[in-house]
């Protein structure tokens, strides 16, 4: 199944940044990072990371037995969090051209 974005506005972004970096950690590696990794991973402290647990765990995105190493682990691997309803202005590709002549080509007798 694709990922697909969940809009959760009552998160902060360096709590979306948290969850998004703990589940790219486990798509790729198949194991839960340290709470240091996630940490040095989304710039920020460790105090953060335990909070953003804290905050995620009692919303269900997550699952983090206590007294265990490695233990967070998102409930599912195909959502993506956001603060923010998404653009749809993101989606449109810019350098694509978007009209098409209708006549034969310059230089061309056809």
């Amino acid at each position: 199944m694709p990922a697909y974005v969940h809009v959760d506005p009552d998160l902060t972004a360096m709590t979306v940044k948290i969850y998004n970096s703990l589940r790219e950690y486990w798509l790729i590696a198949g194991s839960g990072p340290s709470k240091f990794e996630v940490a040095k991973s989304c710039l920020c402290s460790s105090v953060s990371v335990y909070k953003a647990e804290k905050i995620l765990r009692a919303k269900g995105y997550i699952v983090s037995p206590k007294h265990e190493i490695r233990s967070m682990k998102p409930t599912d691997l195909d959502r993506v969090l956001s603060a923010t309803e998404p653009d749809p202005w993101d989606t449109l590709d810019l350098d694509r051209p978007i009209y098409l002549r209708a006549g034969p080509e310059k230089g061309t007798n056809k």
